[in-house]
């Protein structure tokens, strides 16, 4: 097994699915900006979207909620300790949580908000 995940081929597969899942992340981001029937914001204050997070209700949410980083800011926060305590939490409370490459086009979207994002969407 540990041969298998040193192959190119697995790593480019992993990189490929990650890749996919930025975008799909980032193409509800879009829809979610453009779309007329939203009533829920778009965060991309830290101390916004902890204020958000923090108070949610796990099971009693009627939405999908996202929260998108890129690997940038994670890389260059100065309060990692607080970023990790975010992550886990969302976690926790079925947020959807992903760390974007800031060299990718979903990266670069996310990079337009400041590195991270917090929206949620209806479930349908």
């Amino acid at each position: 097994m540990a041969e298998l995940t040193k192959t190119k081929e697995f790593t480019n597969l992993i990189a490929e699915t990650t890749s996919e899942e930025a975008d799909q992340a980032v193409s509800s981001l879009e829809k979610h900006l453009y779309g007329a029937d939203n009533n829920s914001p778009v965060l991309y204050s830290l101390k916004e979207i902890e204020g958000i997070v923090y108070n949610r209700e796990k099971d009693r949410e009627p939405r999908t909620a996202y929260l998108l980083l890129t690997d940038k800011y994670l890389a260059e926060c100065k309060q990692k300790n607080r970023i990790h305590r975010l992550l886990q939490i969302a976690k926790n409370k079925e947020v959807k949580t992903r760390i974007i490459n800031a060299e990718t086009p979903a990266g670069n979207r996310i990079s337009q908000f400041g590195g991270i994002v917090f929206f949620s969407t209806p479930n349908k």
